[in-house]
């Protein structure tokens, strides 16, 4: 699909994510604004039924863009210099993924890491 990314370990748009990591993130390997990460509205059209659902005032949701079949941990720390833990890991059913999890308390940080 790519012919311009040639082998695994490759950095065919110079962003720091091999090829192989690319595909994994489901992110075009030519180009440095592919990028696997969250997305600040939903797209109704890439979400699964299930995702599509009211959420609840005492939740949020996070809507990142994924690659059906593939599973993602959603991962979360309080402040930046302590350890991140997974809050939830999710398996994508369309190309936007819909997490939902409690609304924390206070401040607090979220990544999306990739499964292989």
């Amino acid at each position: 699909q790519f012919p311009n990314a040639c082998g695994e370990p490759d950095d065919a748009d110079h962003d720091g994510m091999s090829n192989l990591q690319e595909m994994y993130a489901g992110t075009d390997p030519t180009s440095a604004k592919s990028a696997l990460a969250f997305e600040s509205t939903a797209r109704p059209e890439a979400l699964s039924d299930e995702d599509k659902t009211p959420v609840a005032e005492d939740k949020i949701a996070f809507y990142i863009q994924t690659v059906p079949g593939m599973t993602y941990d959603l991962e979360r720390c309080d402040q930046l210099n302590s350890e991140w833990s997974t809050a939830t890991t999710v398996t994508a059913t369309s190309t936007q993924k819909r997490v939902v999890l409690a609304r924390p308390a206070g401040n607090a940080f979220y990544r999306v890491v990739v499964r292989p």
